[in-house]
């Protein structure tokens, strides 16, 4: 049956008692399309009823939302029509907008292509060296294609002038690095001296992060070995092999090109008289990179500062890797190195254990990690709320603190709570007075 509605519903409407109570069950035969929780149908305006209308307006009706149903207007109409015409309109706009994103990527590699067989004719590269090397090329520029898709769509579907901007992006990209290469193989001559063969591997902590191996390395002695992370530009020196020591350098130089978190394409190449010879260019080795390391100071407050950290979900959380390497600290996985860049961050537990600079006792929710640290008993354990903000205000008021109960854990120092919560989808921090602490179950314990 068709709704019809006297006056508008939601934010700034005239809500009245049927009509809100006819658009909370319209709005929630949307809400597993929607992913939201079902409204109560009490005919009462409400903040979640708006927030609802909302996320309908964005996700359905496919405008700027004002947060109200209006009678007559699209909104209505959109909820009239249902949630299953509105789940086969948005399965056909996903269709289209994936074949749109397909019919650029395929424009791209043509233009990259075009442009890049021309600029290696102009250097005399022979048929035989060009194959591989586009081989290569379109791996990369490929990914780079597909990374700055995956960030121009971080918050929604990318519109056709957002496609053509990340098109030159990838595209500039590639024929940046293939233009590298080809410069510096200037005086060179092509097919003189073979592919090096690089080896690679991911790698623990404790080993360094990667391991690399070269062979096929030509006898002159005048020649050097250079490993590239994605770019010509980005090159060290490993004429003297890998070593674990070889990681700084490496880190400094993913640093540099912005390459933490992401599947890099490494290669080996030999110099001649000082310029890369691209005849001697290995096949890649793809491989995860760590995601960014926290460059700050360890503290309550320093780790608060990055706003790249987020919260990584219940009992998923990273730990800091209490030994800087090049004065930076990186997130660690069991014995491994963080290499999702969703996970970049800490549950609430882990958040108060890397600030204390430890990656122990945080097993349970509070009580193991207070042990571990030596924090010493205050009378406060399993108090209620009252005595809690009580505390705070008067005994509390200095010193560092550690706080739990059944499930959370959080800091509080000087009187402030600091946290990693779900709520807040990262850090927080707020006056203890008027933290929302549980009515029963407190525990807290002086560091």
């Amino acid at each position: 049956m068709v709704v019809t509605l006297a006056g508008s519903v939601g934010r700034k409407g005239k809500n009245g008692v049927e009509d809100v109570r006819a658009v909370q069950k319209l709005l929630n035969g949307f809400a597993g399309l929607l992913k939201l929780s079902k409204l109560k149908t009490d005919g009462k305006p409400s903040k979640a009823l708006e927030t609802a209308i909302g996320k309908f307006q964005e996700e359905v009706c496919k405008f700027r939302p004002d947060y109200r149903v209006d009678p007559k207007k699209t909104t209505l109409k959109k909820l009239n029509a249902g949630p299953g015409k509105a789940a086969s309109e948005q399965k056909a706009a996903e269709k289209k907008h994936e074949k749109a994103k397909e019919d650029q990527h395929k424009k791209t590699m043509a233009a990259v292509k075009k442009l890049a067989e021309k600029a290696a004719k102009k250097q005399g590269v022979d048929s035989k060296s060009w194959a591989s090397l586009y081989s290569d090329l379109e791996k990369y520029a490929t990914e780079q294609w597909f990374a700055y898709m995956g960030k121009e769509e971080k918050n929604g579907p990318a519109d056709k002038k957002c496609m053509v901007k990340t098109a030159e992006q990838a595209r500039k990209d590639a024929l940046s690095s293939l233009a590298c290469l080809l410069e510096e193989n200037g005086q060179s001559q092509p097919g003189s001296k073979v592919p090096l063969i690089l080896k690679g591997s991911a790698t623990n902590i404790k080993s360094g992060c990667f391991d690399f191996k070269v062979s096929g390395v030509s006898p002159d002695p005048k020649a050097k070995v250079f490993l590239i992370a994605g770019k010509a530009p980005l090159r060290m020196d490993i004429t003297k092999g890998w070593t674990r020591k070889s990681m700084v350098e490496l880190f400094k130089l993913l640093d540099q090109g912005g390459l933490w978190g992401k599947k890099v394409s490494f290669y080996a190449a030999e110099t001649t008289d000082g310029k890369l010879d691209m005849c001697t260019m290995s096949r890649p080795v793809v491989l995860a990179t760590p995601v960014a390391p926290f460059k700050g100071t360890v503290s309550l407050d320093g780790i608060g500062k990055d706003t790249g950290m987020t919260y990584t979900g219940n009992g998923k959380g990273r730990y800091l890797y209490t030994a800087p390497i090049n004065g930076w600290y990186f997130l660690k996985y069991g014995p491994d190195f963080e290499r999702d860049p969703k996970m970049r961050g800490f549950d609430c537990i882990t958040f108060v254990g890397s600030a204390m600079k430890t990656m122990r006792g945080m097993s349970g929710r509070g009580d193991g990690l207070a042990d571990h640290l030596g924090a010493s008993k205050v009378g406060m354990e399993g108090v209620s709320k009252d005595k809690v903000v009580e505390f705070f205000g008067k005994d509390g008021k200095t010193g560092t603190y550690i706080a739990w109960w059944s499930t959370h854990c959080i800091a509080v120092k000087n009187g402030t709570v600091y946290e990693f919560s779900q709520s807040k989808k990262g850090f927080n921090k707020k006056s203890a007075g008027s933290y929302g602490w549980p009515s029963s179950g407190n525990h807290v314990r002086k560091l």
